[in-house]
C-alpha cells in the first residue's frame, strides 16, 4: 500500500496513531471516525514496529539458497538505513514513543 517507499509509509502510520481516539466514534468537533479507531491504531502500531524485522525486509526475496548470509545482511542494514532516514524525515519517533507509551510494553519492538 506504500509502494515500498519508507517516508510513505510511515506519513500514513503518522496519520493513523495522530488521531485521538474519543472512545465513541464521534466527536461533533472533528471528522466522525470510525468506533474501531483504538483497534486500527494497536494494529499498526504492531506492523509498524515490525518494519524494520528480516522477516519483512526479506519477505520478497528469492534465492536464498545461493546467496550468501553476508548480502542478506546488508540488505537488511540498508532497509534499516532507509527506514531510520524517513522515519527522522516524517517526525515520527516522537509520536511512536508517546504511542507505546500510551498503549503499553505489548507494543514495543519485540
Amino acid at each position: 500500500w506504500a509502494g515500498k517507499d519508507a517516508f510513505w509509509a510511515f506519513a500514513l502510520v503518522k496519520g493513523v496513531l495522530s488521531i485521538e481516539s474519543t472512545g465513541t466514534g464521534y466527536d461533533a468537533t472533528f471528522v466522525p471516525m470510525p468506533k474501531e479507531i483504538d483497534n486500527l491504531q494497536s494494529s499498526v502500531l504492531t506492523a509498524v514496529m515490525d518494519f524494520a524485522s528480516p522477516s519483512v525486509v526479506l519477505s520478497a526475496e528469492t534465492g536464498s539458497d545461493v546467496v550468501p548470509i553476508t548480502a542478506w545482511n546488508a540488505v537488511v542494514a540498508t532497509h534499516r538505513t532507509e527506514l531510520a532516514k524517513a522515519a527522522v524525515m516524517c517526525h515520527i519517533p516522537e509520536l511512536l514513543l508517546a504511542t507505546v507509551g500510551h498503549m503499553g510494553p505489548a507494543h514495543s519492538p519485540g
